[in-house]
């Protein structure tokens, strides 16, 4: 990671992630991702894509251009810990 978002954007992310269904992100490496958390809102085209190892994750990114597969997370903050914020 090339280095670490504010604080506050940190915690602006973790407090209002999920607000609008799906979440547009920006990533501390460059690169954007859409959001989801299953609990609350997911697409079929984003399900589909989902690899086998990361199915019963609860937070999923998709690339923003392609729609392909990017990370799985278990919990919000190593998401926010993994360098991505809302954008």
């Amino acid at each position: 990671m090339k280095g670490k978002w504010s604080d506050e954007l940190r915690a602006y992310t973790i407090e209002h992630f999920g607000d609008l269904g799906s979440t547009c992100m920006k990533s501390i490496n460059g690169g954007f991702a859409i959001a989801y958390d299953r609990n609350l809102f997911i697409t079929d085209r984003a399900l589909k894509v989902i690899p086998k190892e990361a199915e019963d994750k609860r937070y999923i990114l998709t690339d923003y251009d392609t729609g392909e597969f990017v990370a799985a997370y278990d919990f919000l903050e190593d998401l926010v810990d993994d360098g991505w914020a809302i954008d």
